[in-house]
């Protein structure tokens, strides 16, 4: 009975809302915004890689041999006619 009377008395749920508010807070202003702001500049300054720089493959052209396979590229074929126009 007197755990009924603690659980249901306003100034217990109070307490515990102000429990959770000041757990997040800290989650928030000393775990999660640190954690983003370290991640942030190690991926962004720190990083020998930039990100977004992707290496390319180079370009195949007429009469160049595939590394892989050893196939030479063939010449484009002529055509008379000046294109699409």
């Amino acid at each position: 009975l007197l755990v009924i009377l603690i659980i249901a008395s306003p100034d217990w749920f109070s307490l515990q809302a102000f429990r959770l508010y000041r757990a997040g807070s800290f989650a928030l202003t000393r775990v999660l915004i640190p954690a983003w702001i370290a991640h942030y500049y190690v991926k962004y300054h720190v990083s020998q890689m930039p990100y977004g720089i992707v290496n390319l493959k180079p370009r195949l052209f007429p009469g160049d041999v595939v590394a892989e396979t050893g196939e030479v590229i063939p010449d484009l074929p002529e055509s008379g006619a000046h294109g699409h126009h």
